[in-house]
């Protein structure tokens, strides 16, 4: 009965993911049917505010459109999921912080407006002088970890210190790591063809037993990107 409940439950998440998704393309499909009728019915027209109205909207359309092109070529499970964005200050000291900042308001306004994520602040660490050491922010809609995950990495930037009284060029770094929003229950699997399982004599106290008796356990579990090591002794 549990498992069924599970099931339900990840169908109906994958339900409403999918009638979003419709529910979208619908909305352009009508939008670029409506424009279409209006550009036919004032083709003729001289008034060039009209005009560009219309102009800007059919951009906008075509903006959007390529967007959702763009979401149809997301192929990694997590893609359509939410996600935890994570900036942490690197070499540089105070402008590192401040390089912090800069990013975090880069990545809320890229999520709020571009693409109307809403973005939760759940963790921050403010700088010594200015700016912050590390923030976490939680980026809320469909398809944002697939939108965001491709900003993990090292982030730098150069340019003339304006917290440096002689002007000079300064460098940054900052690292910023993207991970999907999972349920809090996951089936994790390890086959039996993934383990290597090492035994070995315990050191420490025990005499003469611990000498003849391989009595401690070490078992590797391998995961694609890591090792996990678990030990018994």
């Amino acid at each position: 009965m549990e498992d069924d409940a599970e099931k339900a439950k990840s169908l109906l998440s994958e339900r409403s993911r999918v009638s979003a998704v419709l529910t979208s393309f619908r909305v352009l499909e009508k939008e670029h049917k409506d424009l279409a009728e209006l550009a036919e019915m004032i083709s003729d027209s001289d008034d060039r505010d009209f005009l560009a109205t219309i102009n800007a909207e059919l951009q906008s359309l075509k903006l959007r459109i390529s967007q959702k092109k763009t979401e149809c070529m997301f192929s990694h499970e997590a893609d359509a999921n939410s996600c935890f964005l994570t900036i942490r200050s690197g070499a540089g000291g105070t402008e590192s912080s401040d390089w912090v900042c800069m990013l975090l308001r880069m990545y809320t306004k890229w999520a709020e407006s571009f693409h109307k994520f809403t973005v939760e602040t759940v963790d921050s660490v403010d700088g010594e002088e200015t700016g912050l050491k590390a923030v976490t922010v939680k980026i809320c809609g469909i398809g944002a970890y697939g939108w965001a995950r491709t900003e993990s990495g090292i982030h730098r930037l150069v340019r003339i210190s304006p917290f440096d009284h002689a002007a000079k060029r300064h460098t940054s770094f900052a690292s910023v790591e993207v991970s999907p929003v999972v349920d809090h229950e996951i089936d994790i699997k390890i086959l039996e063809k993934d383990l290597r399982i090492d035994t070995y004599r315990a050191s420490g106290a025990g005499g003469q037993h611990v000498n003849k008796t391989e009595s401690a356990v070490r078992k590797f579990s391998c995961y694609p990107h890591f090792w996990l090591i678990l030990s018994v002794i």
